[in-house]
């Protein structure tokens, strides 16, 4: 029985591995806790014969427990060849510096590490354990917080360069697999306490669910893949396709955003709440120039368009300056991101800044000067465009208002200037 078991285990992690192209090299990275999930995980891949190498994070949460985890994955790599990486984080520390809880703080180190290991290593693959009921719990807790469609998928069987070879399987199988093969693994205590949401789910809202219906992991993970299909199918065929700008901005048009669903599944994971979507939705053609906020971007609401960009302290652009002699050129020149001064008109302390209110400086071709946010409305520059407007000044006026326009006092004039001040900038804004 034992060998049985063993043989259709490995063989249907070979078989998921195959239809999901999870794995696309034979070297990778085995996200290894010392927990019966990543002891199984490594045992399989290697009885599959890829070249596995082990990574073990050390959270110092646990005290004795966490080094007597680290203990184990060691001799346990050693008994196998497998070469192990481990580290050491002070996982409250980072909590607190960074205002996030215990459970995100571990997550953040956990997966910043594997990416550096898998970059130093040379590797582009790292497994880690995920198997059916942890599919079927994520796909609650995302329901419980609403993620909409694209949440209701759960877990990919590869995403960017983690892979997850053992979501077709059950806890209780790996159990057996384990069994059948006398390995032996570690616990983790605190698995077995309902403080964080995961855990809640796992030890007292999936147990009631059994009562209504014992095949609720199934259930789930069914309509999961349900929900994969059908969000597979919305991309297909849906026109929204935001286009990326400068600055990580993007751009979604309003005419493509075909229902609410749709902005949803666009706007959930850059950090958007349901009900901030669902008034951004209800309003999304009334006056422009609202602002929303979720906790990691802006979104903008525009003539004919939504506006998202990160948020974060913005500098102005840096413009380098040189001297020539007008004699140098046949023609200036001119481009959104250089333009010749007369260096004698301009002086000698330039600096640049945002764009402020009440800034005024004279366009090109113009004899009276014209309010900045007044030229940036003429041509229809957003609000965003307008808040990040560098400007070059000389102390006194503005001289080049940065990537649009020059001020006409500081052109050069054939004939009469001598000196050219040549500003430009590698970064566009507000094209």
């Amino acid at each position: 029985m034992s060998k049985s078991f063993e043989k259709y285990f490995v063989d249907k992690v070979a078989q998921t591995i195959k239809r999901h192209d999870v794995i696309p090299s034979r070297r990778l990275i085995v996200a290894l806790s010392g927990g019966r999930d990543s002891v199984a995980l490594l045992r399989v891949l290697t009885k599959l014969h890829y070249e596995c190498e082990a990574i073990h994070c050390n959270f110092s949460l646990r005290g004795e427990e966490s080094l007597r985890d680290e203990k184990f994955v060691k001799q346990l790599c050693k008994n196998l060849g497998v070469y192990l990486t481990t580290t050491t984080f002070d996982t409250r520390a980072h909590a607190l510096s960074n205002g996030i809880s215990i459970e995100m703080a571990a997550r953040e180190l956990r997966y910043g590490f594997f990416n550096k290991v898998a970059r130093d290593r040379g590797i582009d693959t790292i497994a880690v354990a995920h198997h059916r009921e942890d599919n079927a719990e994520t796909i609650l807790l995302n329901m419980i917080r609403g993620t909409g469609l694209k949440g209701l998928t759960g877990m990919a069987y590869r995403r960017d360069n983690i892979s997850r070879p053992l979501l077709d399987v059950s806890r209780k199988e790996i159990k057996e697999y384990l069994n059948a093969i006398g390995q032996d693994y570690v616990d983790d205590s605190t698995n077995e306490v309902a403080d964080v949401k995961r855990n809640f789910v796992r030890l007292k809202i999936m147990p009631l669910l059994r009562h209504l219906n014992p095949s609720i992991t199934e259930t789930l993970v069914a309509n999961g893949q349900r929900a994969a299909e059908a969000m597979k199918f919305i991309e297909q065929h849906n026109p929204l396709h935001p286009i990326a700008s400068n600055k990580g901005k993007l751009t979604i048009k309003k005419s493509e955003i075909i229902s609410e669903s749709v902005l949803f599944d666009l706007l959930n994971r850059y950090g958007f709440s349901p009900a901030t979507i669902e008034i951004i939705y209800a309003h999304i053609d009334d006056t422009p120039g609202a602002v929303f906020d979720s906790d990691t971007h802006r979104l903008l609401r525009d003539r004919d368009c939504l506006i998202i960009k990160p948020r974060g302290e913005e500098k102005p652009l840096e413009v380098a300056t040189r001297l020539a002699d007008v004699s140098e050129f046949a023609t200036m020149p001119r481009r959104k991101d250089t333009v010749c001064l007369d260096a004698d008109k301009v002086g000698d302390h330039l600096e640049t800044r945002f764009a402020k209110k009440g800034d005024r400086f004279v366009p090109l071709g113009m004899r009276g000067s014209k309010l900045v946010s007044d030229y940036l409305t003429d041509r229809k520059a957003d609000l965003f465009s307008k808040q990040s407007q560098t400007v070059l000044t000389n102390g006194k006026d503005i001289v080049w208002l940065v990537g649009r326009q020059i001020d006409d006092r500081y052109k050069v004039v054939e004939g009469v200037t001598k000196r050219l001040l040549i500003c430009s900038t590698t970064k566009q804004d507000n094209p």
